[in-house]
């Protein structure tokens, strides 16, 4: 959904239906179904005149630097980091009032990444735009222990108190990283489901400290698939070069496949 100043991704939930741990073996195949819970991402532009505290109100003229400012108001969180260019440097700053969210950071780490490897943090003349997004779930991902034992049934968008929140295992870590880095990615045009998974196979692995079997990843993506394992080889060896098909003269992407299907 695309409206005049924000855009709106989403994508589904998952269940391995056939696999269990056998899906570990790259010669091994499992089925993965993509549910109708879903994760939605808001992504705002132009946000330079965004003021969210004092350290955003420092920061707008920066050409240094961009702010990228994540809330998820049903669990009353605020992610605030800071990206620094010339030194390709990312800090939390609101760490006071906010724990960090390695999700975020590691979705953070392979889009920042990305855009300096394509050459938009390259030229100081041009305007950096500080990024906000809106993070949004449906209420099917978690539930409270009260919830449970009360047998509530909760509404679409039903607030959490984030200190009481017990996962369902539907896959929001990984709904997280995909909706959130295909609006970034987007943000630039950059439209290609292949570009995303590996970027967001990434971001899991270096969130998680380990490679899992990346099912739910590739399901956030694609929906429901027949889901053979990658090779940590392959993904953690990415060539950006290779991947993007850049031609490194003029600097331009010939990747024009079709949007994320999410």
């Amino acid at each position: 959904m695309i409206q005049n100043n924000f855009q709106i991704y989403s994508c589904p939930s998952k269940t391995l239906i056939l696999g269990g741990y056998a899906i570990m073996n790259p010669k091994c195949s499992g089925i993965s179904i993509g549910l109708e819970e879903r994760f939605y991402t808001v992504i705002y532009k132009n946000n330079n005149n965004i003021n969210n505290n004092e350290n955003l109100n420092q920061q707008d003229n920066q050409q240094n630097e961009i702010t990228f400012t994540f809330s998820s108001p049903q669990i009353n969180s605020e992610w605030i980091y800071n990206f620094n260019i010339s030194e390709q440097q990312l800090n939390q700053i609101n760490t006071d009032k906010e724990k960090s969210n390695p999700f975020l950071e590691s979705t953070l780490k392979s889009y920042n990444n990305v855009s300096s490897f394509l050459g938009y943090y390259k030229y100081k003349e041009t305007k950096l735009e500080n990024i906000k997004i809106e993070i949004y779930f449906d209420s099917g991902f978690y539930s409270e222990k009260s919830q449970i034992q009360d047998k509530q049934i909760s509404k679409k968008f039903k607030n959490f108190d984030k200190n009481n929140l017990q996962k369902s295992g539907l896959g929001s870590s990984a709904c997280v990283i995909v909706s959130v880095l295909s609006a970034l990615l987007n943000y630039h045009d950059i439209k290609s489901n292949q570009i995303l998974e590996i970027l967001s196979q990434i971001a899991n692995i270096e969130a998680q400290k380990k490679v899992g079997s990346g099912f739910d990843i590739k399901t956030s993506i694609y929906g429901s698939n027949i889901y053979t394992m990658f090779s940590k080889e392959s993904i953690m060896n990415l060539n950006l070069d290779q991947a993007f098909k850049i031609n490194k003269n003029t600097g331009e992407n010939t990747n024009h496949s079709t949007s994320p299907k999410i």
